[in-house]
């Protein structure tokens, strides 16, 4: 899996907690790459973990099918 990672405001970051990913907190057009291999089936939340911004709605799934 590769996911491109894009931040066009304030300070935000990706974290898939289950699968031990995430990126660094990035702003303002920054950018980050994670590539990894998705080794089980799941559905796997993933978040910004900045502030209450999860509970604000950023949050989402990666689901891995076989």
């Amino acid at each position: 899996v590769k996911i491109n990672y894009i931040s066009d405001d304030i300070g935000h970051n990706l974290m898939i907690e289950e699968l031990n990913i995430g990126t660094d907190i990035i702003s303002n057009g920054g950018t980050e790459t994670i590539e990894f291999t998705a080794d089980r089936v799941g559905n796997f939340r993933m978040f910004c973990s900045v502030g209450q911004h999860a509970s604000l709605g950023m949050e989402g799934q990666l689901i891995v099918e076989a």
